[in-house]
């Protein structure tokens, strides 16, 4: 997991007021010449950064519903592949309707590996 997993160097206060801090990871992607092929996996069950009872919480407690999110801890936000420097299928962060099951992240998880 170390060549997929970013180093983590601490957290980093955002917004001193409400208290809320964002986390420092390494760039994985810094040492690529190349376009590379990512992945951008959200882990957890629940969703935290919304406040309950507001629009967005309840907008998300349906997406997190729909999704692999409260059945297996994780969904797919978002990729990107590439090959020979060329970007040949994506998915952009919102469009969740791509990656509703276990099957279609498996999917995803064997193309860009």
């Amino acid at each position: 997991m170390k060549r997929f997993a970013p180093k983590y160097y601490g957290a980093t206060l955002v917004d001193k007021k409400e208290k809320r801090f964002a986390l420092v990871l390494e760039n994985l992607l810094a040492c690529h010449s190349a376009r590379p092929s990512y992945l951008d996996l959200k882990m957890g069950t629940d969703c935290v950064l919304k406040k309950p009872g507001t629009p967005e919480y309840v907008e998300f407690a349906v997406i997190d519903a729909s999704t692999t999110t409260r059945e297996h801890g994780y969904r797919v936000t978002g990729y990107c592949l590439c090959r020979d420097n060329r970007v040949v299928d994506h998915v952009i962060e919102g469009d969740y309707n791509h990656t509703r099951t276990r099957d279609q992240v498996k999917d995803i998880f064997a193309r860009v590996l």
